[in-house]
């Protein structure tokens, strides 16, 4: 019998080791752990399930591959999902899944479905979601800390911060990453929306949304909330701010509006400020919500690589 042990790194100071066993020792499983991954990677957009059979060594590695980032981008790759979480043991979902990818408008029936799939994946350390409510819910589990990096359609909340504070203060004290990819319907200051999540002295890559040409008293307010955000959380890496064209004014352009040109101010003076064009539904498609695919077809575009240029 042989065993290859991998070791791989996560954010946060994360780390675990991998053992693939196969009843017989297969030439490939010879080589370096790293190596076997990038072959076996590169050799899975064929058939995985035909070259999961090759070995049960090669098998769990395909199985690493697989699950590490799981997408539930439509009705069909949720209930195919849910059903596989119904099939094996627990430890294979927290042993396994790493990313987890939600981008659908999902149903009542289907939001369940997705809370009863983060509780099964407690190990998560990416998370992207259409609704704030629906991570709330999964954080309500008792052995789930939740993740390093969040992803959100938009932020949702009530006429307070305490409206999802209590789900969302467990992870005040891990979260590095936290994007709301789109304005809200509602306008809600950047400092009330961080209130949220409690003090986050981690905090290191965030993205904020606005749109052009809107309430001027609020662009101001908003101004102002970035500076001291950058003020007052020194790990701050890079702050996105996107900055989305109202589709209702075909002339007009973001880089002309009111916000972008407060916001190019603040850039001038923290050089850790990025500006963007904001698009519409764009996040879904950089987390790899294609039509048709399911959840073992797709590798999500690193947003953050993107916005660094």
């Amino acid at each position: 019998m042989s065993t290859v042990t991998v070791t791989v790194n996560r954010t946060m100071h994360r780390s675990r080791t991998i053992s693939f066993i196969a009843p017989r020792l297969s030439s490939i499983l010879n080589l370096p752990a790293e190596l076997i991954l990038a072959i076996v990677e590169l050799a899975i957009s064929g058939k995985p399930a035909t070259l999961a059979t090759t070995c049960k060594g090669i098998s769990s590695v395909v199985e690493i591959i697989l699950y590490r980032t799981v997408v539930l981008n439509n009705p069909k790759t949720i209930d195919l999902f849910y059903r596989t979480t119904l099939s094996r043991p627990r430890a294979f979902f927290a042993e396994h899944v790493k990313k987890l990818i939600v981008t659908w408008d999902l149903s009542e029936r289907q939001t369940s479905s997705i809370s009863k799939i983060i509780a099964f994946c407690p190990a998560v350390w990416a998370l992207v979601s259409p609704s704030c409510h629906l991570f709330s819910m999964a954080m309500q589990a008792p052995d789930y800390n939740g993740p390093s990096e969040v992803t959100f359609q938009a932020y949702e909340g009530g006429d307070t911060p305490d409206h999802l504070s209590p789900p969302f203060l467990k992870l005040s004290r891990t979260l590095t990453h936290l994007r709301f990819c789109q304005p809200s319907d509602s306008w809600y200051s950047p400092s009330f929306i961080l209130s949220t999540f409690g003090p986050l002295p981690h905090l290191s890559h965030l993205q904020l949304s606005r749109h052009a040409d809107a309430n001027e008293d609020n662009d101001l307010t908003f101004v102002e909330d970035i500076r001291m955000i950058l003020r007052s959380k020194p790990a701050l890496k890079i702050v996105v701010i996107s900055i989305f064209e109202r589709c209702t004014w075909p002339m007009s352009r973001a880089e002309d509006s009111h916000i972008w040109n407060l916001m190019h101010s603040v850039k001038e003076d923290d050089p850790r400020i990025v500006i963007m064009n904001g698009n519409c539904d764009e996040w879904r498609y950089l987390e790899g919500c294609g039509q048709g695919a399911s959840w073992n077809e797709w590798r999500p575009t690193d947003f953050w690589a993107l916005a660094k240029g």
